[in-house]
């Protein structure tokens, strides 16, 4: 009996150091870049069929090349993030596993961001070939008007590239 006295406390504070980690991780990475690889068939929506024009729902879909196929970063663009509004265009840096060195695309953002929940941006045709390449580092940096960046972000391997 004496040690359940002693554990109960042990557990309740051990949770609650957990539940505070996880907080501060949350807090202080709101904005999470998830890449994905997606085939063609992916984007297939049933209103395509009828108007003929792809429907991309609540995201905004930005691609190196009109082809589907490729590697997609989501930008999440929530209400609290509003500066991401503003971006008018992208600049992606990437390291493939086929060269060492950074490969950059300019890319432009639509206008209708405002009301949409996810930014896609695409490395798609030619400019990435799944069968042969792996991602090994990125980088993303969305910009206003004036060149000035709003959002950045990028991953692990980035820092270590040199």
């Amino acid at each position: 009996m004496f040690t359940c006295k002693r554990l109960l406390p042990v557990i309740l504070l051990t949770f609650l150091i957990f539940e505070c980690n996880r907080c501060i991780l949350i807090a202080g990475n709101s904005l999470r870049v998830r890449v994905q690889y997606h085939p063609g068939e992916d984007f297939l929506r049933l209103p395509e069929f009828f108007t003929g024009k792809e429907f991309t729902g609540d995201k905004v879909i930005v691609r190196s090349k009109e082809q589907r196929e490729g590697i997609y970063f989501y930008v999440p663009l929530n209400k609290s993030n509003s500066s991401l509004s503003k971006a008018n265009s992208i600049k992606l840096d990437l390291i493939d596993s086929t060269s060492p060195f950074p490969r950059s695309f300019e890319l432009s953002v639509p206008e209708e961001v405002s009301n949409k929940k996810t930014l896609l941006i695409g490395v798609t045709g030619e400019d990435w070939k799944e069968k042969s390449m792996d991602l090994v580092a990125w980088k993303i940096v969305l910009m206003d008007k004036e060149k000035k960046p709003v959002f950045s972000s990028q991953s692990f391997l980035w820092d270590h590239k040199k």
